[in-house]
């Protein structure tokens, strides 16, 4: 769970003077008149300027922020893609409600939410649900073959089957409903990220249970065309296997919309799978982003004790300390590309001071070396070409070869 200190402060200030009751929630429904159904677009601060211009992965293609006081558009932060409550742009019964309960990385108190109501009253067909729909131009931005998906979710009800926070795309595979271009989804009490591939294989990250605790939590899944990654509150939950590369598939048979709070087949009532919870400030991204890339957007500290070197790391887990300027960005335990790569060859006497039964011998070592430099999971491009120069070296076989 991530905290603002200064936000709460201000807010339990007001509740002390009696200017605001803590754990109320102000909500607005289907009691907009046709004036309002196109309620004025939003006023922006900078931040986003502000926090992507220095993102390593990814480039932002879509942002939702959900702060309409009123009405059925939910306005699109790049201005082309606007969506709506529900499935029409008219009131229905899938709107989900206005709120004011924003997570609490938003940059001051006016910011909202959309709380979703997928239970009860609201189960299939009146379940609630956001629509982007899936213009020419949207094509453009919000299918890149790389993804990125991001949001703040907030819920007490984690079901025992699932529900899905962000979908795009829709098809079904026999028996399930699982196929989408790309979501972020409930099953089974975790949340998950996955992707269908243009080999028509459905590829997810690991999955994170406990999140159904009342709590805003920052929810961000990638894909880098051979993974799947999961990160919750700033930190990686892990990574699925490396598949073959492949981008995203984005030709399914049964839509190509991008709903908030839903899969949403459009003729099976059990592949409509709602969320209950609230949702706020959604992010599509092209290309995979990096550790580094979600704690900024996400607004968590990169370091909560020493930095000696400012790299981003503690000095409590910083293995390559004095990690220069150039050298930069680092790992999760601190170490630069340079670094890496250096450490792995004196490690490994790639000098011929070591010799090596066989070639696996060695490309096993600096395997290992380059493992205890990175992160759990984590990749470096730079990491994989020490790799890859170690396997297509000729240690092992004409060279060093112990006698």
């Amino acid at each position: 769970m991530f905290t603002k200190n200064s936000s709460l402060a201000w807010l339990r200030y007001l509740a002390a003077g009696g200017l605001l009751a803590i754990g109320c929630t102000a909500e607005t429904g289907d009691t907009s008149s046709p004036d309002e159904q196109t309620a004025p677009r939003p006023a922006e601060d900078d931040d986003t300027a502000k926090s992507e211009a220095a993102l390593e992965g990814g480039t932002l293609r879509g942002r939702w922020r959900f702060n309409e006081e009123s009405g059925q558009t939910i306005f699109g932060r790049l201005g082309t893609n606007d969506g709506y409550r529900g499935s029409t742009m008219s009131s229905d019964a899938n709107d989900p409600l206005r709120s004011d309960q924003n997570n609490p990385n938003e940059s001051d108190l006016v910011g909202r939410s959309l709380r979703f109501r997928g239970t009860g009253d609201h189960a299939p067909p009146a379940h609630d649900f956001a629509t982007i729909p899936n213009s020419e131009e949207l094509r453009d931005l919000l299918q890149p073959g790389n993804v990125s998906v991001v949001a703040w979710i907030r819920t007490n009800a984690a079901p025992a089957g699932t529900s899905y926070i962000v979908s795009k795309g829709i098809d079904v595979h026999p028996g399930d409903c699982s196929a989408s271009s790309y979501s972020l989804y409930f099953e089974n009490g975790a949340v998950k990220f996955g992707v269908t591939s243009q080999m028509n294989d459905f590829r997810a990250s690991p999955g994170k249970t406990g999140l159904a605790d009342g709590e805003w939590h920052h929810v961000v899944g990638t894909y880098n065309g051979a993974r799947v990654r999961l990160f919750v509150d700033g930190a990686l939950v892990g990574a699925s296997q490396a598949y073959t590369d492949s981008p995203v598939n984005y030709v399914l048979g049964k839509g190509r919309q991008l709903f908030f709070g839903a899969y949403n087949h459009p003729t099976r009532m059990d592949c409509k799978l709602p969320y209950t919870g609230f949702i706020d400030d959604v992010r599509v991204y092209r290309g995979a982003l990096t550790l580094n890339d979600v704690r900024q957007i996400g607004g968590f500290p990169f370091t909560t004790g020493p930095d000696a070197d400012g790299d981003g790391v503690t000095d409590t887990r910083d293995v390559c300390p004095n990690t220069a300027m150039a050298d930069r960005p680092v790992s999760e335990r601190g170490c630069g590309c340079m670094q890496i790569d250096a450490m792995a060859e004196a490690s490994c006497k790639s000098d011929g001071s070591r010799c090596y039964r066989n070639h696996g011998a060695y490309v096993s070592c600096v395997s290992n070396k380059v493992n205890s430099l990175i992160g759990p999971e984590e990749i470096l491009a730079c990491a994989q070409d020490v790799k890859s120069d170690a396997s297509g070296s000729e240690i092992g076989k004409t060279l060093y070869v112990c006698q």
